[in-house]
């Protein structure tokens, strides 16, 4: 599978959801499979884990980049179900895992999370990936809004409630690259 021509769709988020997100992060994965869309995850535990299981369970593909080995091997929040592709960076740290993970999507979502998943929104921003954040799922996901109206703009950003208007506008997105 060739990264630069693959519809390859980013899930980023806490590695301690709330159980609903859980729940959501999971049909996530499973609708974007169902539409040949392969998923790109940090390989933690929480929203990516459940996102590539509900894509594995379609027969989806799913990869995962990691932190280098040891410190991944260290990491309590590292979770690469089977059947995932992970890839190990031979150096580096999450915040290296973060930008790979970033740079490799066409399109990022998020749900929930904390300063991890706000650093890989910024990533996005920065690197004019389209992003879906589900807004009504709290960490940080809940203030994203806010910070695009306090430093002016959107910035490709989209909002959604559910995983209807997530799948719509991933497919509206994809099918202009």
């Amino acid at each position: 599978m060739s990264l630069r021509t693959s519809k390859l769709v980013g899930i980023f988020g806490s590695s301690n959801p709330a159980p609903p997100n859980v729940t959501l992060a999971y049909c996530l994965g499973e609708g974007l499979a169902r539409r040949k869309i392969s998923v790109i995850t940090g390989g933690s535990k929480g929203i990516s884990e459940e996102a590539a299981k509900g894509a594995l369970s379609e027969g989806g593909k799913v990869i995962c980049f990691l932190p280098e080995y040891e410190k991944s091997k260290k990491a309590k929040t590292i979770s690469v179900p089977k059947g995932a592709h992970p890839f190990f960076l031979l150096e580096g740290s999450f915040k290296t895992r973060n930008m790979l993970s970033i740079a490799n999507c066409r399109v990022a979502i998020f749900i929930e999370g904390k300063w991890g998943t706000l650093n890989e929104l910024a990533l996005a921003v920065d690197f004019g990936i389209p992003s879906v954040v589900f807004s009504g799922t709290g960490g940080v996901c809940s203030v994203v809004e806010d910070i695009c109206k306090a430093v002016g703009g959107k910035n490709n950003i989209y909002f959604v409630e559910t995983l209807e208007e997530a799948l719509k506008i991933i497919s509206e997105v994809l099918d202009r690259i």
